[in-house]
């Protein structure tokens, strides 16, 4: 049987100014049920689609009724990010000034709200900047936020030192999870994100990645045994895509997933995506500038005091290669880098067990 991603992918195909829909395809969101939700870019402009058992259907922001602040959307509002009836974040002018709005489902918001004040509230470190939450309109659903200038930091030799702040600003950030009222994550809500992951991955691909699987299995193995954590302040989505290296200091964004975990949690995910980036060559990053960015945030956080942080650093870094192994299947472009982050993860996997 021909995989649903596959099908979705032929019945994008006429709709394109492409002969390759898979080189087009910029991401690929898979609903509970198996629905796809697909994003391309078409000669620089972005256009999105659903596909399920009813066919390919293109979605337009204006017309998501999942989303109250779609329809408000003003003609000279820029788009930054949508997912189809889950969020929308758009650059809005008004009297001179320029906000930030991130609209979300309904009833989503006020969570939102009150982890980013209490990420705002909690942070120590002066050289970590938290975008400001001017105002939380409940009735849309949105948060309005100041509009923070920088550039994206990644792992590239230019921003080696800016890591080590990085790292610095993260420890400061771990520390104030004991006044933080926040759910917990633990081992468990981690090997159930992968198990979720692998459900819908399945549903879409057919086949999951070579040796996933078993690593997997490897995985629920070696999180039993893993040393006990320590408990920090942990952003859940900690990637490069969420700082802005600014004039004055390195910023922080999106704080949807808060919550107290392992404190190997948060870097572990960072790191996976050093590597990740410097497989995609993403602005010129390389296995060498990917490393040195590695070793800068790891010699910034400082973790000497913490006998067991590296055998948890290293299962952390495993659950984040497996789970991208997954997020990257699904987007035609880079499926091809799946069975390299499997492999990865188990390498890290072997490290962690030498270290138990």
């Amino acid at each position: 049987m021909t995989a649903r991603l596959d099908v979705a992918l032929e019945a994008l195909q006429p709709l394109l100014n492409t002969h390759d829909a898979s080189a087009a395809v910029d991401r690929v969101d898979i609903g509970a049920g198996g629905d796809l939700r697909l994003s391309i870019m078409e000669s620089g402009r972005p256009r999105w689609f659903g596909h399920d058992d009813r066919g390919l259907v293109e979605q337009l922001p204006q017309h998501d009724t999942g989303i109250p602040l779609a329809s408000r959307l003003k003609a000279t509002d820029r788009l930054l990010a949508y997912r189809p009836g889950r969020r929308i974040v758009i650059a809005r002018e008004s009297r001179g000034e320029r906000t930030i709005v991130k609209g979300y489902r309904r009833r989503r918001s006020e969570k939102a709200a009150r982890l980013h004040r209490i990420a705002a509230s909690t942070v120590a470190s002066h050289e970590l900047r938290i975008p400001q939450l001017y105002f939380h309109g409940a009735q849309l659903d949105a948060l309005v936020f100041e509009n923070l200038v920088g550039r994206p930091l990644r792992p590239v030799e230019a921003s080696v030192d800016a890591f080590f702040a990085v790292g610095s600003s993260l420890r400061g950030f771990q520390a104030a999870a004991s006044a933080a009222p926040l759910n917990d994550f633990s081992v468990e809500d981690e090997l159930a994100v992968l198990r979720r992951w692998s459900e819908r991955a399945e549903l879409v691909l057919g086949d999951l990645p070579n040796d996933w699987i078993a690593t997997c299995f490897r995985v629920r193995d070696l999180g039993q045994r893993l040393p006990e954590p320590r408990i920090g302040l942990c952003h859940r989505d900690l990637h490069d895509g969420q700082f802005l290296e600014m004039e004055h200091g390195i910023a922080l964004l999106d704080f949807d997933l808060l919550c107290r975990a392992d404190t190997a949690l948060d870097p572990a995910n960072l790191l996976a995506h050093f590597t990740l980036r410097a497989l995609q060559r993403a602005d010129g990053a390389t296995d060498s500038s990917a490393h040195q960015a590695g070793e800068a945030l790891l010699d910034g956080l400082c973790e000497t005091d913490d006998a067991s942080f590296g055998a948890r650093l290293r299962f952390y870094q495993a659950t984040s290669f497996l789970r991208l192994a997954l997020v990257y299947a699904v987007r035609p472009r880079w499926r091809h880098l799946s069975d390299t982050l499997t492999r990865i993860g188990s390498r890290c996997l072997d490290e962690s067990e030498s270290r138990c």
